[in-house]
């Protein structure tokens, strides 16, 4: 027969085993429920995302457009919020990226006159939509960082980079007021083409880090708004091939 003290720690170490058990799963039920990541092909209305057990898209009825949520294990959906518009005949939201609970959204408004372009990011562990860029639009994103570029009108706008944080955004830094195309290149490097101002179009390609930093000229434009395509060895101008010298 098993003495009482030899039960005693039988039932201590059946306790632990039982408390890691319970944490573990805990642990994995978390992680499940969280960090979204774009999902598919971007569509008319940009990415879907999805965490494992969620996916986040945007639907469209009539003119209105709603952030829905569909359930991986039963297939239902619900609706979750409302997004803004005026409901114009035309795609006013697309999910552009993802990163931990927060999905963010292009936002673009038309007037009788005049256009622009907001971010919003939707906290999808709150159910809550918050603008976060007044004026900006993302155009390229990669890990924590994304860029935003107005982008709207053939003339150059201000390239900014941010970092993704639980908040929303946080602003690294103004790249250029006159930027045209930018990309994330690798693990270190963000190219883009900065012109001279506004409408002196004459510029440069430039190579920084994810902080801003460190920036290197690589190659003199005659027009920024033609680059069409950059790479690490070299761009595309005006449908043509171009290297870096």
């Amino acid at each position: 027969m098993l003495s009482t003290y030899r039960i005693g720690q039988m039932k201590i170490i059946f306790a632990l085993l039982i408390t890691t058990f319970i944490l573990t799963a805990s642990a994995l039920s978390v992680d499940a429920a969280s960090g979204y990541r774009t999902k598919g092909k971007n569509t008319g209305y940009g990415y879907s995302v999805t965490n494992g057990k969620y996916q986040i898209s945007i639907k469209r009825t009539g003119k209105k457009e709603y952030l829905i949520r569909k359930d991986l294990r039963t297939g239902k959906t619900k609706i979750l919020k409302k997004l803004p518009g005026k409901g114009q005949s035309v795609i006013n939201n697309t999910i552009s990226a993802a990163y931990g609970n927060c999905i963010y959204l292009n936002h673009w408004i038309q007037s009788a006159h005049d256009e622009t372009n907001e971010i919003y990011v939707y906290f999808a562990n709150k159910n809550k939509l918050k603008r976060v860029v007044k004026s900006g639009r993302i155009i390229a994103h990669k890990g924590k960082y994304m860029i935003s570029n107005l982008g709207v009108g053939a003339a150059p706008m201000p390239t900014v980079l941010y970092k993704y944080t639980k908040t929303g955004l946080k602003k690294v830094k103004t790249l250029t007021k006159y930027g045209t195309t930018s990309i994330f290149i690798g693990k270190k490097y963000i190219y883009y083409a900065a012109a001279k101002g506004n409408t002196d179009v004459k510029g440069a390609i430039y190579r920084v880090n994810y902080k801003g930093r460190h920036k290197r000229k690589l190659a003199s434009v005659k027009n920024c708004l033609f680059v069409w395509d950059i790479s690490s060895s070299g761009y595309t101008y005006l449908g043509s091939p171009k290297k870096y010298k």
